[in-house]
Formats: structure tokens, C-alpha cells, sequence
């Protein structure tokens, strides 16, 4: 039964309608740029060779905050290897469902297949789950207090623009609920989500919200006994994940572009992140190669240059995960253990 849920969610066709989406539209975009922006003539600066390794290890600091961060929760109880399959797996699922989705709701289940219960593993989503948004809700402010709003959003117009807005205030809200349901008020936060779920329209699947309140209960009496500097170091390392994704988007444009503006680079890419969370199609496929070659138009010679970086960048973010997922899958479908133990908290 768990290998079929996981086939389900895995499955060849939900890898291959994401992928032709996304090269659908960016090889539609970069038919229409050859003839109108000569991107065949775009070269290289001469610090291409620094900016690719630049890249590699901006890839390999993202995904080792969060293979830390999996194995700092489970305090442990997860070893290298198996954060990082998970890690993997995470990232892999972003790629084949929807941005609201996200790899992160389905950790549980692969936290499940590496011999973590999924109370246990629904107490440590609920943490990455906080932990991302805190960032967000952290980090957008301070972008604003450096960089001029008309600098941010110069490429795009008024409908993302208050998009982005709505959004972020519905991260803020989120994120304001996960804490009082966490540390303060899970009981307050239980039956707010209880009596949601006794709707007629929400009603079957009652039984499933009842147990993650009641995994939200158990997490937060766990959590209260954890110090700073437990905490410190949880969001260091998804500090470290989202600022080494941010700033692979500059080490493109090192190589690419003379001189770049890094500071603006980095602090539009909080904006697409932001964005992108309401994306309904797999991966944000199609609409990420779209937003990315327009929103960064203006820093670049030509559209081509601003395409081409588009490209090359959904190639580190996006298609890099499916070849990692695709090559993690088939071990990961081997019949397991039975669930032994708990992890962590």
C-alpha cells in the first residue's frame, strides 16, 4: 500500500507534464529571441570559469542546509545519509507538484520510509514549515529597508506588485498561526481548525485535520523544552539553504554579465520566491521561466541575456532535482523495515 502512494505521487506522468510545460515555454521564448535579439552572439565574461564553480557550491550549500537542518531536528536520530535522501526527495517532489504543494508537505512521508513515524515526522514538518516562513516574514523587510521598492518591482507591473503584497501578508499570517499554534495556544489553534473541518464541505477529512492537531499539541509541549541555541542553529541552517538559492541566480549572472548589481539580484530573487508559492502548475513550470526573463530584463544588455540566464538557472533549481530525484527513486521504492523507533524532539 505505501509503495503504491508513493508510485502515485512519483509517477512518470506527473515527472513529464511539469518538464513539458517548462520546456514548452522556454524554448517558445527562446525561438522568438534568436530572431528578435540575436542571443546566438551573447558571450561569456572572462570570470565564467569562478562564477560556474561559484554555482556548485552555492548548490551544494543550499542543499547542505537542509540536509543539517533534517538531521539537527530528528536531533539526530537521522543519519547523514538518510537527511540527505530525504533532502533529495524533498526537492524532488517540488519539481512534479504545484509551488503550494511543495516538497516540505511530503517529507513526512519520506521521513515515514526511512523508520521515523509520522507523528514524529509531522512534528518536524511543522518546524521546517515555520522555520521557511519565519525567513520570509524575516528577511522581506530588511530587503526594503536596502533596496528602493521602484528598484524591486521596475520590471513588473501593478497586479504583481500587489500580488506580492497579499501574499506576503498571508505568509505573515501563516506564520503568526504556526507560532501560536507551536508555542502558545495549540489548544486555541486546535479547535479553530476543528470547527473549520466541521463544515459540510471539509468535513471527511475530519479525521486527518484531528491528527495533526493532534501532532501539532505533542510538538509544541516537545518544542518548549528545546533552548536558543537549538533553535539558533535550526535557523541558521535555513538561513544558509535560502540565501545560497538566492545567490546562485548572482553567480549566473558573474558569468554572463559584466559588473552585475549583486545586492539587487539577490533581493529581487525574494520577491520571485515569494511569487512563486502561488504557481498552481508543478514546479512553477512555464511561469518561472516567464517571470524570471522579464523581472530581470532591465539589468541585462538584451533579452536574450536575461532568457539565457533564465534558462540556465531553472537548469540548477529545477531539472538538476528531477535528475537527483530520478536517480534516488529506485532505491527508495525497496521494501523497507518496519517503523522501529522515533525521531528526535
Amino acid at each position: 500500500m505505501q509503495n503504491d502512494s508513493f508510485t502515485n505521487i512519483l509517477s512518470g506522468k506527473k515527472i513529464l507534464i511539469p518538464v513539458a510545460i517548462g520546456m514548452v515555454v522556454a524554448l517558445g521564448m527562446l525561438f522568438h529571441d534568436i530572431h528578435s535579439s540575436n542571443i546566438s552572439r551573447l558571450t561569456l565574461t572572462p570570470d565564467w570559469g569562478w562564477a560556474l564553480l561559484a554555482a556548485v557550491a552555492l548548490i551544494m550549500g543550499r542543499e547542505a542546509g537542509y540536509i543539517l537542518r533534517y538531521r539537527m531536528l530528528s536531533d539526530h536520530s537521522l543519519s547523514w545519509r538518510q537527511s540527505f535522501r530525504i533532502t533529495m526527495m524533498c526537492e524532488f517532489a517540488s519539481t512534479v507538484t504545484p509551488s503550494s504543494v511543495g516538497g516540505s508537505s511530503l517529507a513526512m512521508l519520506f521521513m515515514k520510509r526511512e523508520n521515523v513515524d509520522m507523528g514524529r515526522g509531522t512534528s518536524i514538518v511543522l518546524i521546517t514549515l515555520f522555520l521557511d516562513e519565519l525567513f520570509f516574514v524575516v528577511t522581506c523587510p530588511l530587503i526594503f529597508i536596502f533596496i528602493p521598492g521602484h528598484w524591486l518591482f521596475a520590471t513588473l507591473g501593478s497586479g504583481i506588485r500587489i500580488s506580492f503584497w497579499c501574499i506576503y501578508g498571508l505568509v505573515s499570517l501563516w506564520t503568526v498561526m504556526l507560532y501560536l499554534g507551536i508555542f502558545i495556544k495549540p489548544s486555541f489553534i486546535k479547535s479553530m481548525i476543528m470547527w473549520i473541518f466541521r463544515l459540510r464541505l471539509l468535513r471527511k477529512w475530519q479525521s486527518g485535520a484531528s491528527k495533526f492537531c493532534e501532532d501539532l499539541v505533542a510538538t509544541s509541549i516537545a518544542l518548549r523544552r528545546k533552548n536558543i541555541i537549538w533553535w539558533s542553529r535550526a535557523f541558521l541552517a535555513t538561513a544558509i539553504s535560502w540565501i545560497c538559492r538566492y545567490a546562485l541566480v548572482g553567480a549566473i549572472f558573474w558569468a554572463i554579465i559584466p559588473d552585475p548589481n549583486t545586492a539587487l539580484i539577490l533581493a529581487r530573487q525574494a520577491v520571485v520566491w515569494l511569487i512563486l508559492i502561488i504557481v498552481p502548475t508543478p514546479g512553477g513550470s512555464g511561469v518561472s521561466e516567464w517571470l524570471f526573463a522579464r523581472y530581470y530584463a532591465d539589468m541585462v544588455t538584451s533579452h536574450g541575456a536575461s532568457l539565457l540566464i533564465a534558462l540556465i538557472w531553472r537548469v540548477f533549481t529545477y531539472y538538476l532535482y528531477i535528475i537527483a530525484g530520478l536517480l534516488v527513486i529506485p532505491g527508495w521504492l525497496k521494501p523497507k523495515s518496519k517503523v522501529t523507533g522515533k525521531a528526535g524532539l
